[in-house]
């Protein structure tokens, strides 16, 4: 069983810490407003959005809809749906009029359709996120990823001892480089599990969902900095120039810092770049 409700729960968003959210396997983690826009590099571009303008037509279960929110819901537990979207007007999510059903079923899905990213690597998915729900086992939600269309892999899932609480819109990405680079049919599904015990929430909303990546015609030869299709002393001089430092364009194997692993990209890739 358990225990009783707190009189007052204040939730800790990453919003709140002036922060974006990404994901690092199944963990959370905040990341400053200021270095987003870095994160994603020069060569990352959109291979698939949806800004839900129009409804995406995407497969929906039970309580998954396309629509409006009303900023209903949390009058018991958690706090409400959001009253607009993150931008735009629509959402999709779990009963947009108020808390999600608490009759015991699912998995309930939403799928997106199939994406080609068969000539992408390092494939992210990016989507804006307002959640309230209770924690496992009592509800259980996950994000899966395919890249075959028959094997789905979790890359999130909520907490066991914890609900999620929010009252803003917060940035998550995930990186599906594992399961999607060179794919072609690559979908993602949102789910949640309903069992005995549950407390209502009032859910997920969704908006601005995108999969970007790195096109492969710009993969071929990361140590090529200066994009002239050589490896040569240029590059070096770059590399060196940057060196300790968090820049994105030089940190070629996404550490975080220049250092000992990109200078060794630098020198296995020295000289003419290949044609992808």
């Amino acid at each position: 069983m358990k225990g009783p409700l707190p009189a007052q729960k204040q939730p800790l968003t990453c919003a709140l810490l002036g922060a974006s959210v990404a994901i690092v396997g199944l963990h959370l983690v905040c990341k400053p407003l200021a270095l987003e826009a870095a994160m994603h590099g020069p060569d990352s571009v959109l291979i698939k959005g949806w800004y839900l303008d129009t409804d995406p037509q995407w497969e929906m279960e039970a309580d998954w809809a396309y629509g409006v929110p009303a900023g209903q819901g949390g009058e018991f537990f958690g706090l409400p749906d959001p009253t607009s979207a993150a931008t735009g007007r629509s959402v999709l999510g779990m009963n947009l009029d108020g808390d999600h059903s608490g009759d015991p079923g699912g998995p309930f899905y939403l799928r997106s359709p199939v994406v080609d990213c068969s000539e992408h690597s390092n494939v992210t998915l990016r989507f804006m996120r307002w959640l309230n729900i209770d924690w496992q086992p009592y509800m259980q939600a996950y994000i899966e990823v395919t890249g075959d269309g028959r094997t789905w892999i979790p890359i999130w899932e909520n907490d066991c001892c914890t609900d999620i609480i929010e009252s803003a819109w917060s940035l998550h990405e995930f990186d599906l480089s594992e399961f999607a680079d060179g794919q072609s049919a690559v979908q993602v599904r949102w789910s949640h599990t309903i069992n005995s015990g549950i407390w209502v929430y009032s859910g997920w909303n969704l908006d601005d969902i995108e999969f970007v990546g790195t096109p492969d015609s710009q993969v071929a030869c990361p140590g090529d900095l200066d994009d002239d299709g050589l490896v040569s002393g240029s590059d070096l001089t770059q590399l060196l120039a940057h060196w300790g430092t968090d820049d994105p364009h030089c940190d070629l194997d996404g550490s975080g810092a220049v250092g000992g692993a990109d200078l060794a990209q630098i020198l296995a890739d020295w000289g003419v770049c290949a044609l992808p």
